[in-house]
């Protein structure tokens, strides 16, 4: 069982996983069912967006600054703590940072001077995401999560969304995600929406006989370079602590909530873990200056 499920999602580097990570998977699916065995999970209709808007809302009601669609080129660095944040639309000299994109992006914005700090991050190797959205006329199948085994198919999972959701929150139709975690330099992350339809539709006609093509009214996809970090036996040891070297830096990032997956509940716990450690900083001069 166990074998052909951690190659379809890590593959190359299956063997290589913790089994800490697969235990805190179970550990945290079995608390999401009731006695009965029956599966209890959460959606926010409308997704997340709405909650990030909310919070831009809230933010700009009670005087704060948002400033979105702005690039940081680079952190400038000056006896171990950051000075200066390179965006594109200019220089911003911070009191505290928090970096909140993936590891390998906070590692390619860190200069020289903190060469150690960015090796230590480095070290931690992801694979990259391919997500094959398809809005159908009609259902795929009864199920919400199918897990493909199959190691010659193109995907990992079929998601049908609106067999949990409503379909109306989806007006009327039916939302499926194909879901493949691949390497770096795997194909599938430059083919377009159109080409992913055309190589996976043999795998999901062998899997639905009844499913046709003209069941598609639109398609589109996402890819996420760093999607899933390779959490390999002692990736304990490579975690990096919210608290960083860097003395007015820190770091929230997905790749830190290990041995726990990614869900939105475990990035909300790390979160507000980190929102306490910075609000204490924030509060200490000698972390601001």
């Amino acid at each position: 069982v166990w074998e052909p499920l951690l190659h379809g999602k890590f593959g190359a580097s299956a063997e290589a996983v913790s089994a800490a990570w697969l235990w805190a998977k179970l550990v945290d699916r079995g608390g999401s069912r009731t006695r009965r065995g029956h599966e209890v999970l959460g959606y926010l209709q409308g997704g997340l967006g709405r909650v990030f808007d909310a919070l831009v809302t809230w933010l700009r009601q009670h005087g704060h600054e948002v400033h979105l669609g702005q690039r940081v080129q680079r952190l400038e660095v000056t006896d171990m703590r950051i000075s200066a944040l390179v965006t594109d639309m200019g220089v911003v000299v911070p009191d505290l940072v928090v970096g909140c994109a993936q590891v390998p992006d906070l590692a390619a914005l860190l200069p020289d001077s903190a060469a150690a700090y960015r090796q230590q991050l480095q070290r931690i190797k992801f694979l990259a995401n391919v997500c094959l959205v398809l809005t159908l006329k009609h259902s795929l199948s009864e199920f919400y999560w199918t897990n493909v085994t199959d190691p010659a198919a193109p995907f990992v999972g079929i998601i049908e969304q609106t067999n949990w959701a409503d379909s109306l929150d989806f007006y009327g139709k039916h939302i499926v995600y194909l879901s493949a975690y691949v390497e770096q330099h795997d194909p599938r992350l430059t083919m377009s929406a159109a080409q992913l339809v055309r190589h996976y539709l043999p795998y999901i006609t062998a899997l639905f006989p009844e499913f046709t093509p003209d069941a598609i009214e639109a398609q589109t996809v996402w890819t996420a370079p760093y999607a899933q970090p390779i959490v390999h036996v002692g990736y304990r040891h490579d975690i990096p602590q919210i608290v960083t070297p860097i003395q007015n830096f820190f770091v929230c990032t997905m790749a830190q909530i290990y041995p726990h997956d990614r869900q939105v509940s475990n990035g909300v716990a790390l979160a507000r873990q980190t929102a306490g450690i910075v609000a204490k900083a924030f509060r200490d001069p000698q972390k601001r200056s």
